[in-house]
């Protein structure tokens, strides 16, 4: 909670409060013994928790907030009703498509956003009509920060290592975004996933790269 912003945490609280009584009648019919019911709960458990996960990372409007409480009331009154199988295929599965297009679709709009902002900063900062990077002869006008830099960064046994780093506000999952670098010689295009924190190692050979972003869900995630 700490790490979400205003709306996202607001949404989630609101999401976990809902479930609340649902929690509570899990924990006070146990199940935590073994068999079906043990398996039924942990699959219920993870369900809700992959509902919270999504509700993190998307920025519901009105009437999605409507849609999501009205399911979450349905999938309470299932689950309370031991009806897990009808509450996951009926309510949850569709709910969480709804919450995952809501994602993707947020996400590329704030890309588009991100790649004009880049091209002006390109343009204003190394005069490129088109947003493209010369290496090594651009890194020292992308070292200060901006929403595209190029810094170095001491590890602990003293080695030296260049971080390529986006800004991308109101990305929720970073490491769904792939930094497309296209050298102009044609030798062969690069894709760079960045990490949690929007940075990525950078050690490309000399040349010019066209640079663009991709929105590619991170595999390790599962889906």
């Amino acid at each position: 909670m700490p790490t979400l912003g205003a709306e996202p945490a607001r949404g989630v609280k609101a999401t976990f409060f809902r479930l609340v009584p649902t929690l509570l009648q899990m924990a006070w019919l146990d199940y935590g013994d073994g068999g079906v019911r043990r398996q039924d709960g942990g699959e219920a458990l993870r369900l809700l928790e992959t509902i919270l996960l999504e509700v993190s990372s998307v920025r519901l409007a009105p009437a999605e907030s409507e849609l999501l409480f009205k399911s979450l009331d349905q999938l309470a009154t299932l689950m309370a009703a031991g009806e897990h199988a009808l509450a996951r295929d009926v309510v949850a599965t569709p709910l969480l498509e709804i919450l995952h297009k809501n994602r993707v679709a947020r996400s590329l709009f704030r890309i588009m956003e991100v790649e004009v902002a880049l091209q002006r900063y390109l343009k204003d900062r190394l005069g490129h009509a088109t947003p493209r990077i010369r290496i090594p002869e651009d890194l020292p006008g992308l070292a200060d920060f901006g929403p595209l830099r190029v810094f170095d960064e001491e590890g602990p046994d003293g080695s030296h290592r260049s971080y390529l780093q986006v800004q991308l506000p109101d990305i929720p999952i970073l490491s769904d975004v792939v930094v497309h670098l296209s050298p102009g010689d044609g030798s062969g295009e690069r894709r760079l996933r960045l990490d949690g924190l929007g940075s990525v190692p950078f050690d490309l050979p000399p040349g010019v790269y066209e640079i663009g972003l991709l929105y590619e869900p991170d595999p390790s995630r599962g889906g």
